[in-house]
């Protein structure tokens, strides 16, 4: 199912966080939507799961708005924050339980995101990577053809960061198309396979790596001091 963003505008209070902004994010791909602190990703990505309403244009999944779509159809990462007192288990049977997901499919989660051994820990005893990984396996219990992801690697050490990599890509490889919002160029160009550069608006999209065979450090660079922008 493609993501598809078609000239996408929000404002609050007549600033616009994003402006125009259009761009596609292919199935069976991970495609990176990158930009510095502030550039509107979480606002785009807001916009795309229902959560705030264009000022104008469209995001769209599979060609259908998010609150159209059947439930489980798309798994949601966006922030890592959990009521302090619910355990693990209790948050992951929350999510599966809204997405149809069983409990066969709650223990398989455990076990893929390495969290079995903190099922009954409470939310407020985990470091902020567990918690990534806590949001990331209720984002995926219930196995959705579609997932977003918003800076997920926050807080994960070096071996979580190499396990996001390798877990996201498996989820491509079986077709989810999976969008990831990110400002750290450096990781973000090594799983990849599209790049999506915004101010706003969008500057660059390409396959990645592009044909120039130059880092995303330099491409990001260059794109955004307006140089080479079409």
């Amino acid at each position: 199912m493609d993501i598809v963003f078609n000239k996408v505008s929000k404002s609050f209070g007549g600033n616009f966080a994003i402006e125009n902004l259009s761009f596609t994010a292919e199935s069976g791909k991970i495609t990176g939507l990158l930009g510095r602190n502030g550039a509107g990703k979480t606002s785009a990505l807001r916009v795309l799961v229902g959560l705030e309403n264009p000022t104008s244009g469209t995001a769209s999944i599979g060609g259908v708005q998010f609150d159209d779509l059947p439930v489980g159809t798309v798994g949601v990462a966006l922030s890592p924050f959990f009521p302090p007192m619910r355990t693990v288990m209790q948050q992951l049977s929350l999510s599966a339980m809204a997405g149809g997901a069983t409990k066969a499919d709650i223990e398989r989660t455990l076990f893929e995101t390495e969290l079995t051994e903190v099922a009954h820990k409470r939310c407020l005893s985990l470091s902020l990577g567990m918690k990534q990984r806590l949001l990331l396996a209720c984002a995926t219990v219930f196995s959705p053809k579609v997932l977003i992801l918003d800076e997920p690697v926050n807080g994960l050490d070096p071996d979580g960061i190499v396990w996001l990599h390798n877990f996201l890509r498996t989820r491509a490889s079986q077709g989810v198309s999976v969008l990831v919002s990110s400002h750290f160029l450096h990781d973000l160009q090594t799983y990849v396979d599209k790049v999506v550069i915004i101010q706003r608006t969008a500057l660059w999209e390409s396959q990645w790596p592009a044909a120039t065979e130059e880092s995303l450090e330099k491409l990001f660079s260059r794109v955004t001091a307006g140089i080479g922008i079409a």
